[in-house]
Formats: structure tokens, sequence, C-alpha cells
């Protein structure tokens, strides 16, 4: 059995002499080469696709628009869109620009899981984990999009390290150093408090017995006052400026059109090799949807993350890893995987929260971090041990591999462009464009690239001479729902009678229109919006080379 290590040692020596098969030298030479392969990845390709839908609202929070306003009115907390904002002003908004944010805060994550790591599981499994992030394809999709999710699984995992640091310690800066990047966590995504909850049972968890109450009173204290800190933003979201808990569609579609006992394996299965062509995940609207990988080579990385993982849960070699309180930490990592994605898919019971591939990435470190200790424990098997471990390490690495070749091949796909250059090149001063949700920031950020600014439901470009109106329609109805269908009747009237052009034409933006019959139809967002435009006896014209654009005469 391994000896007790004493109270207050520095945990960075504890590990490093622990594990003595990787020096300091090596492991800083492999660490910083892991970085670095994960920095390129990151970046290759990155300002290719055009901004999704999620990108665009932040593209149109911090650029484009009222700013402050629409920050404060968006569904997530503030501070990755006041980050990405002082970014932008540096680096402009470009796609490159806009992403490159996440794709430093996902280099970092690997940075800081390849430091946490060798705390928690050694050096050589601290390795082995930042290679799995590092290539993981969900993770470089994540830290090429401009969205939260890069940005919160660093702060998470800084929280993590910091917290194990201050149970080592025992020093009040590194409980405050804690209670920080747990505030900056919680104003980055709301279910960062699902993610940072495991935190209480690692306090719980810690072997050593002498202090736990002043331990948990440092604990309790550091999250008490992130949380006090945190309640003026959650008072104002959601009781100075309620908003119902409304079902999103396409995230209740996802959870209805997924078995919930499936739902948490697809989750694992999009950590190990991302996500595919028919294959129920948020990460498809972009290439992955375009990818089909040959079933033979996705089932042998499947089988090798599940047989790491079954490595991982056991306690086989573990003792030769040469750290004392393994079942401990094993423990820990489980349940910094599975805690919030459980609680995450047992709220979905109760209203769609679970979209495949989406927050449950949050718990991202905790896979790696498992896989790791799994490939340590068989690297340390005497004589035939890295045999085995770069065996498993080709049936799962070669899988990724080519899942990220498929990634950076898969074609761009440009939509918003197109319709972008039809509109400067046929809406004229005095016409009204309605652009309706979700295609509107999109439009309002690539007429942008052509010099047009978007303010009071104005589009304009001073350079050009062109100004005209584009309100953005985002009204709705539910089918079946008498006194909803009333009242999103009632609003797409009232935004006729305001919006309707005295002279020029009438264009309007749909999102997925499609003609039946001879009939054009629109999904129900919009169906109250073509209902009053027919009223009025306008006949649609489709654009044809801006698909969705259509004008009205």
């Amino acid at each position: 059995m391994p000896t007790e290590e004493p109270r207050n040692a520095p945990l960075l020596t504890q590990t490093a002499t622990a594990d003595g098969s990787v020096s300091d030298r090596q492991f800083w030479m492999l660490g910083t080469a892991i970085v670095a392969i994960a920095f390129l990845l990151r970046l290759y390709t990155i300002g290719r696709d055009e901004l999704w839908f999620d990108e665009a609202i932040s593209a149109f929070a911090v650029t484009f628009a009222d700013w402050p306003r629409e920050i404060l009115r968006s569904n997530t907390p503030p501070l990755y869109y006041l980050l990405l904002w002082a970014w932008t002003a540096v680096a402009g908004y470009s796609e490159t620009a806009l992403r490159f944010f996440s794709v430093l805060s996902g280099t970092l994550f690997v940075g800081a899981l390849l430091l946490f790591g060798r705390r928690i599981v050694g050096p050589r499994a601290a390795l082995w984990s930042g290679l799995v992030a590092a290539l993981a394809p969900v993770q470089i999709y994540y830290s090429q999009e401009a969205r939260v999710y890069a940005l919160l699984s660093l702060l998470l995992i800084l929280g993590y390290a910091a917290l194990w640091r201050a149970l080592e310690t025992e020093r009040p800066l590194w409980w405050a150093i804690h209670s920080l990047w747990a505030l900056l966590a919680l104003y980055s995504h709301y279910f960062a408090v699902l993610a940072l909850a495991p935190g209480a049972l690692m306090v719980w968890l810690w072997p050593e017995r002498e202090r736990g109450k002043q331990r948990w009173l440092y604990y309790c204290a550091g999250m008490s006052i992130a949380v006090l800190l945190f309640f003026p933003w959650f008072l104002w979201r959601f009781y100075f400026t309620p908003r119902s808990l409304r079902n999103i569609e396409w995230i209740k579609q996802m959870w209805e059109n997924t078995p919930p006992l499936l739902a948490i394996p697809k989750s694992l299965a999009v950590f190990t090799l991302g996500s595919e062509y028919g294959f129920t995940s948020v990460v498809n609207v972009k290439r992955f949807g375009l990818l089909l990988m040959p079933a033979g080579l996705r089932y042998v990385g499947l089988f090798a993350a599940a047989l790491l993982a079954v490595l991982a849960a056991a306690p086989w070699r573990d003792h030769a890893l040469g750290l004392p309180w393994m079942t401990t930490r094993k423990a820990w990592l489980w349940t910094l995987l599975l805690f919030p994605t459980v609680a995450i898919w047992l709220l979905s019971f109760y209203h769609p929260f679970y979209a495949v591939g989406r927050y449950e990435v949050m718990t991202f470190a905790g896979y790696a971090l498992l896989l790791g200790l799994a490939f340590a424990k068989l690297q340390s098997v005497p004589g035939k041990g890295p045999v085995l471990a770069h065996l498993v390490a080709l049936m799962f690495f070669l899988p990724v591999c080519a899942k990220l070749a498929l990634y950076y091949q898969a074609p761009a796909v440009a939509r918003s462009r197109p319709i972008a250059a039809a509109i400067d090149q046929l809406v004229q001063n005095g016409d009204v464009l309605v652009l309706a949700r979700p295609r509107a920031n999109r439009a309002i950020y690539y007429l942008a690239l052509l010099g047009y600014r978007w303010q009071d439901e104005v589009c304009e470009n001073p350079v050009a001479g062109r100004r005209f109106l584009c309100p953005i329609y985002s009204q709705g109805g539910n089918a079946g729902r008498r006194r909803e269908d009333e009242e999103a009747r009632q609003a797409a009237r009232s935004f006729m009678e305001k919006f309707s052009p005295a002279e020029g034409k009438l264009w309007v933006l749909f999102d997925r229109p499609f003609v039946a019959k001879g009939q054009l139809r629109v999904g129900p967002a919009e169906t109250w919006l073509l209902e009053e435009i027919q009223r009025r006896k306008l006949n649609p014209a489709a654009v044809r080379q801006a698909p969705g654009l259509f004008r009205f005469e």
C-alpha cells in the first residue's frame, strides 16, 4: 500500500515523484506539444463556415445592436458577451475574430486539464488526458464556435483546480480563488451550478479528517459569496424581467427523438468521436451533419472508449500509479462526469433541456481524466504495459483522427452570404424588409459585413446611400392553443400595420418556407405573419438566388 503523503506538501511534487516514469522535463515538453497541437487544430479552417443561428446571436448581441440592452435580454448570463464585446473591439467582427476567443479558451482548457490532471491522477495519466482533450472532435467543435461553452469548460476546470489546491494547503487565498472561478462560471451559464456541485463531494471525501469543520466553513463561505454576488443578475433576469419557461422547440424535438435510455450513452459517444449524419445531436447543425464515418471504424473507437471506461472504474492496477486515495479520486471524477449530465437528464422529464452534445459538454474534463487514468493503468503493466497502452491508443485515436479528417474536409455551406448579397442588390430605398427569426440575426450580420448598420429597425449603408426598414418579426403560435393563437394573430396584424410599405415593395425573409400545391407554406412561428400578408392580397415571388427571401406585390 502506498504511504500517506504529508499534509500541506506540494501536490505537484507528490504526483511527480509518485509517477517516476515521467520526469518534470518530459511532462513540460510533451504537455507543451499537446497544447500546441490543440491550438493548431482549433485554429484550422476556423473562418470557413458561416455563422450559424446561435453564433449570430452572439454577434448580434455585441456588435450590431444596442448591445447592453441585448445582453440584459439574453437567455444566458452576461459574462461571455461582455468578454466577446471587449474582444471584438480589438480583433474585429469577422467569423474568424468572433471565434478566435473560443479558440483561446479551448486551448487554455487543454493546458489547465494537463496541470490539474497532474495533481489528481499523476503526470502520465495527465498527458493521456490532455491528448484526449486536444483531439476530441466535440472539443474542437466548441472551440470553433462563437458561444460560451469553451469558456465555461475553462472556468470550471480552473475552479476544480483551485478547490483541490485549497483542500491540500488549507490556505484562505485558494478558497478565495475557487470562489472567484465559481462566480465567473455562474455568470457564464446557469447550468454551471450543476457542474460546481461535485465540489461539495470533494470536500466531503477529502481523506484528512483533521480540520474538517474548517474546510466546510471555508467552502460554504466561498460558495455563499459566489451565489450572493450572482443573485443580483438572477433577480434581474427572472424577477424584474420575467420570461416564461417555454419549451425551446428544437431541444424539445431532440429530446422526443432520443430514447431516454440512450441519451447519456449518445453523449458519451459524442465525447469520443463527435457526431455525424443521422445521429441525433445538436452539433449536427454544421459540419458533423454532413459526415458519415465507416461503421467498422466507428465501432472500434466506441469499443476502445468503453474498454477504457471499464478499466478506469475497476480497481485493477490502481496501486501501480503510486497515488494515495485512488478510490476517492476516482469517485470524484465519476461524479464530475455523471452528476451534471444525469441532473439535466432527469430535469428533461419535466421540461426538455437535454440536447445530446450540448450542455453536458461541461463535464468533458471528467471524461478525459478518467480515460487518461485508464491509459496510465494499462501502461503500468510490467513488461507488456507500453505495448498494451499503445495498442488501445491506436484503437481509440485512429477513429478520432479519421473523424477529424472528415470534419475538416466537409464542404462549407453558404446560405446567409448570398441572401445578404441579394438584399443589397434588390431591396431599394423605401422598401420594407421583414426579417423573421431565427434567420434575422444572420442576415443582419452579413449585411453589416457589406457596410450596413442595423439600428432602430432600419438598415442603412451610408457609403452606398441605402436606407430601408428591416424590422425583426419573432412572434409565433401553438396549434390548438386558441388564446396564444389569437394573441399571435393580433401581434402579426399590429406588426403589419406598423411596417407596411407606403410606396415601396415588401420583402420577407422566412426561416424555412416551402411551396406545396402552388401555395407558399411557412413554419408555425411565421404562420400569422403570412396570413396577414395574404389578407392584404399581396402575392409572393421567390428570389431564386436567395432561398427564403420573397417579394410581395
